[in-house]
């Protein structure tokens, strides 16, 4: 139940992510695969360090574009680049499955997550309050299910990204807690199925730890719709 209070807030908060044109291409540094973890909560969720990397089974309930097999990690400097290797990514839509939750209604559809602890200190994965930074990506579908909806969008002309500063009160996590922050950039391989998101995070070293996930909020519930790195 943890997991979809978490992500229900969360998705909520980054209802507004603003497109921004992809990064550049450039070459990615064989990491280091993660094996085996203290860093495992619930049994099933993994914080990953910048620089390790984790593979991941497949996982029931998502599109093949929210369910990866594989997770990289890059830090250069206090540049954080993310690479989702997915099962497949579309080159585009022609409409709109059903939005099933009124209450997702102002939120974007899919997204891919990355929350930053910069200290390195997270003790709740569910705590949202323990997180200073976001890196999220999502696509919104909500124009094909419209009156007059458009006969194709691609797949990169839909994707937003954003990076995001939590100011927390240590009271509750409102609208107001997330402050789009620093340039944030994606590149997307449908060659390698992957998709790769990068910013500057302000003090993020290689203690810090990551909490990477997807959702799919047209299908979220408590056990479907969303993929972790698990343990």
């Amino acid at each position: 139940m943890f997991r979809f209070v978490l992500i229900s807030g969360l998705v909520l908060l980054t209802a507004a992510c603003v497109p921004i044109p992809p990064l550049e291409t450039v070459a990615i540094l064989e990491p280091e695969t993660m094996e085996q973890s203290a860093d495992c909560f619930y049994n099933e969720i993994l914080h990953i360090s910048p620089g390790e990397s984790a593979d991941d089974g497949p996982t029931a309930g998502v599109p093949d574009f929210l369910d990866f097999h594989r997770i990289e990690t890059v830090l250069d400097g206090e540049n954080l680049k993310v690479v989702f290797y997915l099962e497949g990514i579309p080159e585009g839509f022609t409409k709109s499955p059903p939005a099933k939750g009124a209450i997702f209604d102002s939120s974007d559809d899919y997204f891919w997550i990355v929350l930053i602890d910069v200290e390195g200190t997270t003790k709740d994965a569910s705590d949202i309050q323990q997180f200073e930074y976001m890196l999220g990506s999502s696509i919104s579908l909500k124009q094909f299910r419209t009156k007059s909806p458009p006969e194709y969008k691609s797949f990169e002309e839909l994707l937003s990204i954003s990076l995001y500063r939590f100011v927390h009160d240590k009271k509750e996590v409102r609208e107001a807690s997330l402050h789009e922050t620093g340039e944030a950039k994606f590149e997307l391989s449908h060659e390698s199925n992957s998709l790769t998101l990068s910013g500057e995070v302000p003090g993020i070293t290689t203690d810090s730890k990551l909490e990477i996930y997807t959702v799919n909020v047209l299908d979220l519930g408590e056990e479907t719709g969303h993929d972790y790195v698990s343990c």
